[in-house]
């Protein structure tokens, strides 16, 4: 008896139901486009965008990735932020070296 109940969990265990082998099929797809857009998107803001090139090809890889991955929220927000604090201390400096 213990030796049958064995091999059924083995057989379980070493087989994958439908919606398993779908999600499986669904994954190696979304993952790859999931981390290859945002990526594509960083790269070209950095290299056509607009100065500073570099802050503002940080915001459209974020929010791409927010929305297809919300596991993404935990990296995003301190990122938004940095990117968000650089564009204050530049905008602070300039307003301070016009008004001298």
């Amino acid at each position: 008896m213990p030796a049958q109940i064995i091999r059924l969990v083995q057989q379980a265990q070493a087989s994958k139901t439908p919606i398993q082998r779908l999600a499986d099929a669904v994954s190696a797809c979304f993952v790859p486009a999931v981390i290859a857009i945002p990526v594509a998107s960083f790269a070209i803001w950095h290299t056509v965008g607009p100065a500073p090139a570099l802050t503002l090809a940080l915001f459209p890889p974020g929010g791409g990735t927010d929305l297809a991955c919300p596991c993404a929220l935990a990296w995003t927000p301190p990122l938004s932020v940095m990117a968000g604090t650089g564009n204050s201390a530049e905008a602070e400096d300039l307003k301070t070296e016009l008004a001298s």
